[in-house]
């Protein structure tokens, strides 16, 4: 076991997780770049302060997934806290079911209490609901063994990005990968490739 822990903090070491910096920078571009405006870059900067925070007080969730709030805010909404969609026709009127930076359904009101369209409530309300499905796919053993533990952190991932029944018809999504993490990984690879290439201009 302490074999394993040396090996993943020489990992780190050497090949060290991107920094709030480098996402910040990967997720500016991706996601409209000087289209943003100012309330946007605002919403950005809001939402990497409550991850860092979220990360700190659960160290168990890999670092490699440093961004996932900012992968998914991108993909969701363009980091725009009033942003509508999932429309559905409620009594002849159009009425949009998701709400806000990450788009949460009506239910999380319910169960988290959250202002859909603050986007600090709804980034904390998120990422504690990706920790509790973690914790009980943990419990109740719903996804392989084998999974590597960022592995076992994307299967809650996909389960609240995607929503809906969580169950063994549909192997509780332990198999499925949700888009923000297609994201986060093409940032990585990004953020990766400019190291690189710093290191070999020798800055």
């Amino acid at each position: 076991m302490q074999f394993l822990v040396s090996l993943t903090l020489l990992a780190a070491a050497i090949n060290p997780p991107a920094s709030y910096a480098e996402l910040y920078g990967e997720a500016y571009f991706s996601c409209g770049g000087d289209q943003l405006g100012e309330t946007q870059i605002k919403v950005m900067q809001d939402l990497i302060k409550v991850e860092k925070e979220f990360f700190n007080q659960n160290p168990q969730i890999p670092q490699s997934l440093r961004g996932m709030i900012l992968s998914a805010a991108c993909r969701e909404s363009r980091f725009t806290s009033t942003a509508r969609g999932d429309w559905r026709l409620r009594r002849g009127k159009r009425v949009a079911m998701a709400h806000g930076v990450v788009q949460l359904w009506p239910w999380w009101v319910r169960h988290y209490g959250v202002d859909r369209d603050d986007h600090i409530q709804a980034a904390h309300a998120w990422l504690s609901h990706v920790v509790r499905q973690y914790n009980k796919n943990k419990r109740y053993r719903r996804c392989p063994a084998n999974f590597s533990e960022e592995r076992q952190w994307v299967a809650a991932w996909v389960q609240v990005a995607r929503g809906g029944r969580v169950n063994r018809s549909n192997s509780y999504r332990c198999y499925e990968v949700p888009s923000h993490y297609k994201t986060l990984k093409k940032w990585r690879r990004n953020i990766k490739r400019q190291r690189q290439r710093a290191d070999a201009d020798g800055c």
